[in-house]
């Protein structure tokens, strides 16, 4: 009796304190092997099943799902309806590593939004097949045998904000693939993409933007294969992988405006691969900064724009345009005739009437905390850190219908004081070039002029004005440097 009792009163205690802290049993994930279907029609299949949706526009997980697509060709979830969001609300949807198998599949669809899902353990964690103005954006990705993301024959899609790592089988962390000759014109940028066999693979794709993604501790970071031509490369972070970028049979392909740093070998060129343009990168402590198989490349925007910055280049600038008085040759075929004497920077001034513009330093400082605002007035500002004692130098690049001077008189102020500067001439571009002995200091750029204030709603994608940017730079008119 006595026992009994004791067993009431801790039922009663546990339900007492369950009240009094909201304290809520325990929730298992979903153990689940079925396929799960949102219909053309807006059902979803099975009624049950952990998804739901209150107007046939956005669906929502409403739980973890674990087991999902236990087998070889399994899928987890099936989307066939256009103009939708799938929104996994930071759930996980977890496989079982079966090889061919699919966390979310969409198959001849458009307007469909993957976002905030960790997906886990598929054989491809997301799979578009012939899917045109499409996202995939916000998700973790992880531990897929084939390819976190794959585009298969699908263009005009958004990848972006994504974390995508482990996927270390033969495939990669985002993979783009057009044997059809239809994967084009999609964009890759802003995704975080770590340990995976390639991080952005591309197979017969052409017309890409793949920019502002970080790149590390993969087999080979980008790799453009098997007539992947005409995309541009621009502003990655590709830094400690095997193989920094590869081309193979990929020609007319634009590379500019990365930091390749610490991998075996920066960029590697082989099979036919020609005709690409490669300037304005920064090719820091590669073990082999090019591997090019002698295949003629361009490896500078001619002058003054300038090459790329080399961290074994050993020449020096004696006439101060921060561009090395002799040329970096690469091999037989390749040369970079105008190479930076100090790492490339730019920085985005933002979208002003409909046009995205940057503003680009060549500098041994640091450079930092740049400001640009034509409300406040006709200037630009920007921080210079070095080691005390030592000589700077900078090299400022800004577009004349962004910031100018009526007169010719800048007003180019470091640490509050005027310094001299150099003005090298350019038909759409203002080459500022001044020295300064290093510390910490505000770098102030003063014109006369500045563009009107016009803003873009284009916020997210503003940078996609880069379509006005030559992909091929055959016909580009070719300066020689004048040294003295």
């Amino acid at each position: 009796m006595k026992v009994i009792s004791g067993i009431v009163f801790t039922l009663l205690l546990v339900g007492t304190l369950t009240l009094m802290f909201n304290i809520q049993p325990a929730k298992a994930d979903y153990v689940w092997t079925k396929t799960i279907y949102i219909r053309a029609d807006g059902d979803i299949e099975p009624a049950d099943a952990p998804v739901s949706t209150v107007d046939n526009v956005t669906y929502s997980l409403t739980d973890n799902i674990v087991g999902a697509a236990p087998s070889w060709f399994d899928i987890a979830i099936v989307v066939e309806r256009d103009n939708i969001v799938l929104d996994g609300s930071g759930y996980t949807l977890q496989g079982t590593q079966a090889r061919y198998s699919k966390g979310i599949s969409v198959e001849g669809r458009s307007n469909v939004t993957i976002k905030n899902i960790n997906i886990k353990g598929f054989g491809h964690g997301v799979y578009f097949n012939s899917t045109s103005y499409s996202t995939v954006s916000g998700n973790n990705i992880t531990e897929c045998d084939g390819n976190g993301i794959a585009l298969d024959d699908s263009s005009y899609n958004i990848i972006s904000g994504n974390t995508v790592t482990g996927n270390d089988g033969t495939g990669a962390g985002i993979g783009l693939y057009g044997l059809l000759g239809t994967t084009i014109n999609n964009t890759i940028f802003a995704n975080n993409i770590t340990k995976n066999y390639y991080g952005i693979y591309l197979d017969y794709s052409s017309t890409n933007i793949i920019s502002r993604n970080n790149l590390s501790d993969n087999k080979c970071g980008i790799g453009l294969l098997e007539f992947s031509n005409n995309n541009a490369i621009f502003a990655n972070n590709i830094t400690d992988n095997e193989y920094g970028i590869t081309l193979g049979y990929s020609s007319t392909n634009s590379i500019f405006v990365n930091n390749i740093k610490k991998n075996s070998k920066g960029i590697t060129i082989w099979n036919n691969s020609s005709d690409n343009v490669v300037y304005h990168n920064n090719f820091i402590n590669n073990t082999n900064q090019v591997v090019s198989g002698n295949l003629v490349n361009v490896w500078d925007n001619g002058y003054p724009s300038g090459g790329n910055y080399w961290s074994n280049y050993t020449g020096v600038d004696t006439n101060g345009d921060a561009i090395g008085d002799t040329f970096h040759v690469i091999d037989a075929n390749n040369t970079d005739m105008y190479p930076f004497m100090a790492p490339f920077s730019t920085f985005d001034a933002s979208v002003w009437n409909g046009t995205e513009y940057f503003v680009d330093v060549v500098s041994n400082s640091t450079v930092s905390d740049f400001y640009f605002n034509p409300d406040e007035g006709a200037f630009l500002r920007f921080n210079i850190t070095g080691e005390d004692g030592t000589k700077g130098f900078c090299r400022v690049t800004i577009p004349k219908d962004l910031l100018w001077v009526q007169d010719g008189q800048w007003s180019v102020l470091v640490g509050g004081e005027p310094v001299n500067y150099t003005i090298i001439p350019d038909e759409n571009y203002t080459y500022l070039y001044f020295t300064y002995n290093h510390s910490t200091k505000t770098v102030e750029i003063q014109g006369t002029d500045v563009i009107p204030e016009f803003p873009s709603n284009v916020l997210l994608l503003g940078f996609l004005v880069l379509i006005t940017i030559p992909l091929i730079f055959a016909q580009k008119k070719r300066f020689k440097k004048a040294k003295t």
